[in-house]
């Protein structure tokens, strides 16, 4: 049962990606950015030995080998959500909801914080529509 849901996921999340999201019925759906997993594949990281390192002899390993590129990706899309002038989540996601509770703190909603003044804010995105979050994000929670 558990690997089953594990392909489900991985499919519907291919799908998004490749389709947008709520696509209904071939409606076309919302666009989806990530850019997290090709900018991970050109993270190197330095090889450090428990006896230290010299920077002119240091050898370098991509997040790839070392077996952690979806977390390297993971940061960079999550950092890339958080310094957005718009940020659109979803409701029930844990996701969504750390990145308008950062972007509340950093005070990144803030219209005047803005490049684009008429472009900013936090907003939620779900099967009814799309509202602005205003203020403090509510806690977390996946049913609702």
């Amino acid at each position: 049962p558990l690997l089953d849901i594990i392909k489900e996921n991985a499919q519907t999340l291919e799908q998004a990606r490749n389709n947008g999201l709520f696509n209904h019925n071939g409606a076309g759906g919302i666009p989806m950015f990530e850019s997290g997993k090709g900018t991970a594949e050109k993270v190197r990281f330095p090889s450090v030995r428990s006896f230290g390192y010299d920077v002119n002899s240091t050898n370098f390993k991509t997040a790839d080998e070392l077996g952690v590129a979806e977390l390297v990706a993971s940061i960079i899309n999550f950092f890339t959500a958080v310094k957005a002038d718009i940020f659109v989540g979803v409701r029930g996601s844990s996701y969504s909801t750390d990145v308008f509770s950062v972007r509340y703190y950093m005070q990144q909603n803030l219209k005047e914080n803005s490049r684009n003044s008429s472009l900013s804010g936090n907003y939620l995105l779900g099967p009814d529509g799309i509202e602005e979050v205003v203020g403090s994000p509510r806690p977390h929670s996946c049913g609702k």
